[in-house]
């Protein structure tokens, strides 16, 4: 008897787990934008403004940069957004200075100067995760790879309530632990020293909702995402 009962009770604990994993997906919102509209309705630029040039071309979002070894970003979201992963397609046009750099970033917090960056810098070969707050810059990972110029990359950033933060390309993940995460902020594109292109951007996460300025289409080369501008003078 007290087997039947035991095995009652663990189905019924797993009939509950089930349910709360699925209710929790099920609030998980997906922010995209095509760019196929031709404008950049949802995004801002806040920093690099006069050394710096955004713009679509092709449904793809490219960026220039001016001024020697200063960022330019672009953002989107709301600041309260938070543990949610950012995927994008993203291609290194030309690099102008070394090292040109390009990528993602996640819990963007301009007002105090807080994100994390997830980035390639070419011809360098290495990945960099970077945590910047008012106290300053710090690498969290660094990781070698062989970024190539005009070449197509499939880059996923991501961070959980824990403070592990994932940065992927193609199928090679680098991952990475901060023991005092930056809990919260808005999600961008980030580059510097370089001509950059961006395309089929998604946002996905537990408290972001879903829509966006783009729809995406059919195809799996579609999807994208919106962003909104972060002011930064990166060292």
């Amino acid at each position: 008897m007290r087997s039947k009962k035991f095995r009652g009770s663990l189905c019924l604990f797993h009939v509950v787990l089930c349910a709360m994993v699925f209710n929790q997906q099920s609030f998980a919102g997906t922010w995209t934008d095509a760019f196929e509209d031709n404008n950049t309705h949802g995004w801002k630029i806040v920093n690099n403004i006069n050394n710096s040039k955004w713009w679509i071309d092709a449904g793809e979002i490219v960026c220039e940069t001016f001024a020697p070894n200063v960022p330019s970003i672009l953002a989107t979201g709301e600041v309260d957004w938070r543990n949610y992963s950012f995927s994008c397609k993203a291609k290194l046009d030309k690099a102008k200075d070394e090292p040109a750099t390009f990528g993602i970033i996640l819990h963007h917090r301009w007002e105090e100067f807080s994100f994390y960056a997830f980035r390639i810098f070419y011809p360098w070969e290495i990945v960099h995760i970077t945590k910047y707050n008012p106290a300053g810059a710090s690498t969290v990972g660094e990781f070698d790879f062989p970024a190539k110029l005009d070449t197509w990359y499939t880059l996923t950033a991501s961070i959980d309530s824990r403070g592990k933060l994932k940065f992927q390309i193609d199928d090679v993940v680098f991952t990475a632990v901060d023991a005092a995460p930056i809990k919260n902020g808005k999600a961008g594109l980030i580059v510097s020293n370089a001509q950059a292109r961006f395309d089929n951007v998604e946002i996905t996460g537990d408290n972001v909702p879903n829509g966006g300025p783009g729809t995406l289409p059919v195809e799996p080369s579609g999807n994208k995402l919106a962003i909104t501008w972060g002011e930064l003078k990166l060292q």
